[in-house]
């Protein structure tokens, strides 16, 4: 990758940016967003930045050359933000200084995501300014806020900006074209019930045994309807399900009056998350029905990550598999794709590194993996705002 491009990195890199939900840590992305537009305008696109509606200080980057036509062209998208970080769990240094060593770039974000953006400089400058001032095609650029929380950078602009015909997401996924993913549903579910001494369990109402009787009854109705929606193209072919945390109790020898576990339940693509989660409420009210004192609630854990699937024989993702010499996969994991793919675009997620150096400390990307990224995206650009 051209220093130029590695210098633009560094100062994303640089670019502090944590999404949280917790305000001691939760930080403006604006300055990252002033970084991608500021690269962006000096290839010649028009640029606005847009404030995130409900978010204080959280904005959109949104980048567009070429022919104003909805519809049409290619979008380039990704997100600036990071998850929180510890700097001294860091052995490279500073996680907000760029470092270059063994072949790799070690900083907050490196890999997920702002080495895209690094890409996307990269390309505009390999294509050069002849070409980019020929298009026939609009490309466009929008650089998200809140990925890692909620998503709401993505969701404000697939409702409001002006879409293309295809997408590309550049996500970390090895440098592999991933044309589905899974979904999810999170839920908090709470259990209340009624004290007593140990001695004589029975003058009280467990929460936690009504925890435990919903554990199992979700479990089960998994194991008896995950076939429906089971697809051997992902790792593992069903929906799943992960009791993330459980809290309760006071002490060994009293009786729980208060139990509280988190729910993750992945989704497979055409399953929907209301109908799911309506299943499953119904299910845990079914399982401590006949525990005598024992109430519960459910408190829903932000956003459902809705599933995405682009047909294997779309444009683009058969362009892309073509680039990348390999056949298009699935992932298990989520990303922004499915809110671009409901304001219409066909959408391929594909990008440097992966996502095992992501949310971790001492996060790199390959330098050969960008620029082996940087090619492909410019073939992209050309294939499908050029040609």
């Amino acid at each position: 990758m051209d220093k130029d491009s590695l210098a633009f990195l560094a100062r994303l890199v640089g670019a502090k940016s944590v999404s949280s939900k917790h305000a001691a840590t939760n930080v403006s992305n604006q300055q990252a967003s002033e970084v991608v537009a500021e690269m962006l305008r000096g290839h010649g696109f028009a640029v606005e930045l847009h404030a995130v509606p409900g978010l204080r200080d959280k904005c959109n980057v949104v980048g567009t050359m070429g022919p104003e036509t909805p519809g049409e062209g290619l979008l380039l998208a990704g997100h600036t933000d990071t998850v929180p970080f510890v700097a001294d769990d860091w052995s490279t240094g500073d996680p907000l200084e760029l470092k270059t060593q063994d072949g790799r770039c070690y900083g907050m974000g490196a890999c997920d995501m702002k080495g895209f953006f690094a890409v996307i400089d990269a390309a505009l400058r390999l294509l050069g300014a002849e070409a980019l001032g020929q298009l026939k095609r609009p490309l466009r650029v929008w650089a998200t806020a809140e990925e890692e929380c909620g998503m709401e950078g993505a969701r404000h602009l697939a409702q409001t900006a002006v879409p293309s015909k295809y997408a590309l997401l550049g996500e970390p996924t090895r440098l592999r074209p991933v044309y589905a993913h899974k979904g999810s549903v999170n839920e908090v579910v709470t259990c209340t019930g009624r004290a007593a001494h140990a001695s004589d369990p029975s003058q009280g109402a467990s929460a936690l045994e009504g925890v435990v009787r919903i554990m199992g009854a979700l479990q089960a109705d998994l194991a008896r309807t995950a076939d429906q929606s089971a697809d051997e193209a992902f790792t593992p072919p069903q929906g799943t399900l992960n009791f993330g945390r459980c809290q309760a109790g006071v002490a060994p020898n009293t009786v729980p009056a208060h139990a509280e576990l988190t729910v993750d339940r992945r989704l497979m693509p055409g399953e929907s998350g209301d109908a799911v989660q309506e299943r499953m409420r119904a299910v845990m009210r079914e399982a401590v029905a006949e525990i005598e004192g024992v109430e519960i609630e459910f408190q829903a854990t932000g956003f459902q990550l809705k599933p995405m699937s682009t047909p294997v024989d779309s444009a683009i993702v058969a362009y892309a598999a073509e680039l990348a010499g390999c056949a298009p996969e699935t992932a298990p994991y989520g990303t922004e794709a499915p809110y671009y793919a409901e304001a219409g675009m066909e959408v391929v997620v594909m990008g440097a590194g992966s996502i095992e150096q992501a949310h971790q400390a001492d996060e790199y990307v390959a330098i050969e993996q960008l620029e082996r990224m940087t090619e492909m995206t410019a073939s992209i650009i050309k294939r499908f705002c050029c040609s």
